[in-house]
């Protein structure tokens, strides 16, 4: 057999490196799906054969992809999805990258790549609208715009107006800046666009407005600058449900507009062009850049009218332009600084804000990536108006915040009419400062053998959809636990354990075959073995993971033998509502609203009035008894019968035998222990889960808008 040469072998390992090069995968494609969960089966088979890792959105209106590979791998992902009959016209952006896990393995843990997560969602994109309102057709959405055609629209208008429109040359022919504006409409004729750019010029009450429809930590660090006589808007929103309630307050500066719209790769802009278009007259003339930044970049290396970088939702964090030119600034010493890689946050909203390293060293109480001397620019515009809110206050005299006034005098800058003697204070502020109500804090609790992010995942829904009245913040539990697996056939009882089940019938397994990362599994109280688990024989290390062999069954009861470790969530406790409260309320569910409900007693004592624990109300969800022993003597049956007088909303199961975890009997018993005039009570039929149809959400509005 004759031997490759030295130019063939070195070809061959070319070929090699490159089908093991990495990638990113973005694409997206809105159309009816008839079976949306066999379309998520179909999904999560192709990508686990592919070892493809990252996010996959499934819902009746289409899909949302962004995973991560070898981009051999990938390559094959879009052969096949091309295959698929509704799903042969996508889009793929394919990109090259590193390994995510070598990259920065804690960067691709909280961007979802290191593992493969295919979900089935009730929309592709939430508007994040109101309950009432309905979500408007994606048909409605505005006409897209070729990278080339928006890039040359905004350079003839912007030439066009610099030099002006001087009619005709002498001879009859056209200027030159007439002959742009006539290329432009040639351009785009094709598509039935209704563009004007030479009306634009003419009359600027008609004129263009670039919309960025993206959120304000992406706009930090990259954005358009559009020419002279092209206005620039943008919503300054923490998230995408957010912009609809902008859009509202801005319509009339829409109106008439011819609106040009972007975003990161196109999907926001679906949805958003079509809202705006839904509003009727005077919004039709609505374009959005079809492959958003993304596609233009690619067309445009040296980015074009776009400067900075543009911010992506996977671990590349963001990608730069051929300029590499830095438009952001810390938000501390206001050096040039557009590097989010540290994933620093906003220390009371959470929301990631740029930091240099120099001004991080100089933070003296980091934990879990809160800079406590630093908050986001949107934090500080409402501590301002909180600021404001006070020298109203001490205008009408106030010393009391829960004070209620009758108020005669004639107040021109009062916009609300106060002639409701029962009116609070409050109310009234807030509506001298014309402001908005602001949104409630939420501490969220998870439950047993749980941690912070299965809690976010389960409660999606719920949070997404009161967001325009709270916000939720969740934290893990003190108490680390081992995982578990099971040496049996028998899985369905196993699972209920929340772990990773194994189906092996023997007394050993190889720790090779384990996940490769797992999210640690946490817990408020424990029972008196889980001390001890640590210890056992069983145990197996793992990649600085613990695993338990288990040969029992689940006992549903177990909630009743955790009543240990209480001292340690106590202290724990305190110590997240001095780093990140105030809170208003706490939300927990199973084992979390058994310590929410505990809380209740304790944070009205004489002795803790310097504790920093304080909230208006508790949102208990399949909740049940503290079985510990401190909090048995505080509970009514102990305490002489003293009802816990704090506003409880509680979200259970009605049904016996329909939530498998907690009984209905141990929920209406914790219900129960709280007065009849400030507790709520809503029953549900749907298992150990939080509900989230209109008829259960407006009962939940209904609970929290009495605390805003």
């Amino acid at each position: 057999m004759a031997q490759l040469s030295v130019r063939g072998q070195a070809a061959m390992a070319m070929d090699k490196e490159g089908e093991q090069q990495q990638g990113v995968l973005l694409y997206y494609k809105f159309v009816s799906v008839p079976d949306p969960d066999q379309v998520r089966q179909w999904f999560q088979d192709l990508c686990s054969s592919l070892s493809l890792l990252g996010r996959v959105r499934v819902s009746p209106d289409g899909v949302n992809v962004t995973v991560g590979g070898t981009m051999a791998c990938l390559r094959k992902h879009i052969n096949a999805v091309e295959q698929h009959p509704l799903f042969n016209e996508c889009d793929f952006k394919l990109a090259e990258s590193s390994n995510p896990i070598n990259a920065n393995a804690k960067l691709a843990v909280e961007c979802g790549f290191d593992s493969l997560s295919v979900r089935l969602v009730k929309e592709l994109v939430t508007l994040g609208l109101h309950p009432s309102l309905t979500t408007p057709s994606i048909k409605s959405a505005g006409k897209h715009l070729l990278p080339q055609e928006f890039h040359q629209i905004l350079q003839s208008i912007g030439t066009a107006l610099v030099n002006g429109l001087h009619g005709h040359k002498a001879d009859g022919s056209n200027t030159e800046c007439e002959k742009e504006s006539l290329e432009v409409k040639e351009s785009i004729a094709g598509n039935s666009l209704r563009l004007d750019v030479e009306n634009v010029i003419r009359n600027p009450n008609c004129g263009v407005v670039l919309l960025d429809a993206r959120n304000i930590y992406e706009t930090r660090i990259g954005r358009f600058t559009p020419p002279t006589g092209v206005e620039f808007m943008e919503s300054f929103s923490r998230q995408y449900s957010d912009l609809p309630v902008w859009i509202d307050q801005n319509a009339d500066q829409l109106r008439n507009k011819q609106i040009l719209m972007y975003c990161t790769g196109g999907v926001r802009c679906e949805m958003a062009s079509a809202y705006i278009r839904s509003k009727g007259e005077g919004f039709e003339d609505v374009f959005q850049l079809s492959g958003g930044i993304q596609r233009y970049l690619e067309t445009y290396p040296d980015g074009g009218f776009f400067k900075g970088k543009n911010f992506v939702f996977d671990y590349r964090i963001a990608v730069p332009s051929s300029s590499n030119e830095v438009v952001a600034s810390c938000l501390a010493c206001g050096i040039s600084f557009d590097d989010y890689s540290s994933r620093t946050r906003c220390c009371k909203c959470r929301m990631l804000i740029l930091i240099c390293p120099s001004c991080q060293a100089m933070d003296t109480r980091p934990t879990n990536n809160l800079a406590h001397s630093f908050i986001c620019e949107l934090c500080k515009k409402q501590d301002k108006s909180v600021a404001a809110c006070n020298l109203a206050a001490e205008y009408l005299g106030e010393n009391n915040r829960n004070w209620t006034v009758q108020c005669n005098v004639n107040m021109p800058a009062c916009k609300v009419s106060v002639s409701n003697p029962c009116q609070t204070l409050v109310s009234i502020i807030t509506a001298i400062a014309g402001l908005p109500k602001p949104k409630l804090r939420i501490l969220c609790l998870h439950g047993f053998r749980q941690n912070a992010s299965n809690l976010k995942g389960r409660l999606a829904s719920f949070s997404k959809k009161l967001k325009h009245v709270a916000e939720f913040i969740f934290v893990d539990a003190p108490h680390e636990l081992p995982f578990i697996y099971h040496l049996q056939h028998n899985t369905s009882t196993a699972a209920a354990y929340g772990d990773v089940v194994t189906d092996v019938n023997k007394e050993a397994v190889d720790t090779e075959s384990l996940p490769y990362i797992w999210k640690k599994k946490y817990s408020w109280l424990i029972g008196p073995s889980s001390q001890n688990d640590m210890d056992l024989n069983e145990v197996t290390s793992h990649r600085n993971q613990y695993w338990i062999s288990r040969k029992d069954a689940f006992d549903p009861l177990q909630y009743q033998t955790q009543y240990e470790g209480w001292p340690e969530t106590w202290h724990y406790l305190q110590k997240v509502f001095a780093e990140l409260g105030p809170f208003d309320g706490v939300l927990g569910f199973s084992q979390g609203a058994a310590v929410a409900a505990a809380l209740c007693p304790l944070i009205s004592r004489t002795n803790l009035h310097n504790c920093s624990v304080s909230f208006k109300f508790v949102i208990l969800c399949s909740g049940f008894p503290s079985p510990v022993y401190e909090h048995k003597s505080m509970m009514p049956q102990s305490n002489n019968g003293l009802l816990f007088d704090c506003p409880s909303l509680h979200i259970f199961c009605g049904n016996s035998g329909y939530d498998r975890q907690i009984a209905v009997d141990e929920s209406e018993k914790l219900a129960s222990m709280f007065t009849k005039n400030s507790s709520f009570i809503v029953q549900h039929s749907s298992g150990h889960m939080i509900p989230t149809q209109p008829e259960y959400l407006q009962q939940y509005l209904s609970f929290l808008k009495q605390f805003q």
